[in-house]
């Protein structure tokens, strides 16, 4: 998953940020690999985690701006649950989200590429 350098949860932007050290200000100031700062709108993650633990991280921190935004009320352990399990479903069966923003190359007249070909044919 490339993540993006700002993402948008309902109306509102969030921008990414990488940090060498992340430290949760609501748990004593524990490390931790990602979070989520509502107030500012920005979600920071550690540099050099790896590629699908990264991923995981960024889609927990979406959630918990969601669940915020809109006062879903989930929690840690439900975010938790959450974040692993759609990161595992997406993972498991190849889904490609890229496929479903792709812009559709517009389709040729058929009339038109035959007579293309006849024209080459000839020469």
């Amino acid at each position: 998953m490339r993540i993006p350098r700002t993402v948008k949860l309902g109306n509102h932007e969030f921008k990414v940020i990488y940090k060498k050290t992340i430290r949760h200000p609501g748990k004593n100031g524990e490390e931790c690999y990602g979070l989520c700062d509502y107030d500012s709108h920005v979600i920071y993650l550690q540099r050099g985690m790896h590629p699908s633990k990264k991923s995981e991280v960024f889609f927990h921190e979406c959630l918990h701006a969601i669940d915020e935004l809109f006062d879903l009320r989930l929690g840690e352990k439900k975010v938790n649950l959450l974040a692993v399990t759609v990161m595992a479903w997406i993972k498991n069966n190849r889904i490609d989200f890229g496929v479903i923003n792709a812009k559709r190359k517009p389709r040729r007249n058929r009339a038109h590429t035959k007579k293309r070909r006849s024209k080459r044919k000839r020469n």
